[in-house]
């Protein structure tokens, strides 16, 4: 199970062309009404990492919760993978 979280964290933070200022990658894929924000029937992950994805509860994951991760997560440099 924390290998899929893991796999899913590292397709957060790719990134896409075009990705709207330094958005993850896959928030952008997920975002597919493009208001900013995932919603579950827009999340392509598993139901449990939304729940750690949306770090305020507000059951949307916003561009600032992408970016950020779950709580615990530690954010390496992009030389450092």
């Amino acid at each position: 199970m924390r290998t899929l979280f893991t796999k899913h964290l590292q397709n957060l933070e790719k990134p896409l062309n075009g990705n709207r200022g330094g958005v993850p990658g896959q928030f952008t894929e997920d975002d597919t009404d493009g208001d900013g924000v995932v919603s579950h029937t827009e999340f392509s992950g598993p139901a449990d990492h939304f729940d750690r994805l949306d770090l305020n509860s507000d059951d949307v994951i916003e561009e600032s919760e992408a970016r950020r991760g779950p709580p615990g997560m530690v954010h390496l440099e992009r030389g450092n993978r």
